[in-house]
């Protein structure tokens, strides 16, 4: 994609930027990459990647729906930052495994939702096991018998943390946060994947109109809601093009269930969930490294090559 604006070099701080009709990317040498996708005309709310470079960590990165976390306080509203979220993952393994929870065939796969503040409840222990559930299908864990793959996630939205203002306990928004960025930090450590995870949310503002990746006040407000993941991956589809399964759902609809609204709410969630997939795929490639097949429309593997390593 050609840049239509400008190319700036500014050579004191090392930082080269380029602006996109739709996306900015942004690469600055020695620390994190940035790709920020802004708010769309139609509604959808801008997205923003990061990888974090955490120490004693194999792989980390930041997730989020909405305003970046570094936006200056003047231009960021109390209520834009009050409905952004921010998920914070990072992932340690293959490393050394415990006796008691160690497996002779493949690697044990540990998911830990640490809150900001306190100790980890019961709406952190439903969201790891949501997480777990939901990125089981994209690890080829036989590859490392015996040994540890560590998650951690920390979600940086403390007022969307349980059921505010008729939100539910499980928020939309965060799961699907949480699930991008963990598909992030495992691509970021290297780990041994066939697909990547991308999940969206969900909600019905009316009977006529649904809102993808709705804030916390749409929500509130809306009659059903629900997160919707995908794995997309190119080894299980014909030539190799891009093929999107549903990996895991939770559509909620207090007032009524209709499966038709469903299957809907679904579609809207697989073009929003390929859009993060493809902003994945440029993030990748600011940071400086080649663009795995994994993460490649069309790719150049031979037929016998069922899987691939990240």
């Amino acid at each position: 994609m050609a840049p239509i604006a400008s190319l700036d070099r500014e050579d004191k701080g090392q930082k080269i930027s380029v602006n996109f009709a739709r996306h900015q990317i942004a690469m600055v040498a020695g620390s994190s990459t940035h790709v920020i996708d802004h708010p769309n005309q139609d509604g959808r709310r801008g997205v923003t990647i990061e990888y974090e470079l955490l120490s004693r960590v194999d792989g980390s990165a930041r997730f989020g729906f909405g305003t970046p976390l570094k936006t200056s306080r003047v231009s960021r509203s109390a209520d834009s930052a009050t409905d952004d979220v921010h998920v914070l993952a990072s992932v340690s393994g293959p490393i050394e495994v415990r006796l008691a929870v160690e497996n002779s065939t493949k690697a044990t796969f540990e998911v830990s939702v640490r809150p900001l503040a306190s100790i980890p409840g019961t709406d952190s222990k439903a969201l790891g096991a949501t997480i777990k559930s939901s990125l089981a299908p994209s690890l080829l864990l036989t590859r490392h018998p015996r040994t540890l793959i560590q998650l951690a996630i920390q979600p940086l939205s403390p007022s969307l943390v349980g059921s505010p203002n008729g939100v539910p306990p499980l928020h939309p928004g965060i799961t699907a946060a949480s699930i991008n960025a963990s598909s992030l930090a495992l691509m970021n450590a290297s780990v041994s994947m066939k697909g990547v995870v991308c999940a969206v949310a969900v909600a019905r503002a009316s009977p006529e109109q649904l809102i993808l990746n709705p804030t916390t006040d749409q929500l509130a407000t809306s009659t059903a809601s629900g997160c919707f993941a995908f794995i997309f991956t190119a080894a299980e589809s014909p030539n190799n093009r891009l093929h999107a399964s549903e990996v895991w759902s939770n559509w909620q609809a207090p007032l009524g269930f209709d499966v038709g609204e469903m299957v809907v709410a679904r579609g809207l969630a697989q073009q929003g969930a390929r859009h993060v997939w493809e902003l994945m795929k440029e993030s990748i490639g600011t940071a400086g490294a080649s663009t795995p097949d994994i993460m490649a429309g069309v790719t150049d593997r031979q037929p016998d090559e069922e899987k691939m390593e990240i």
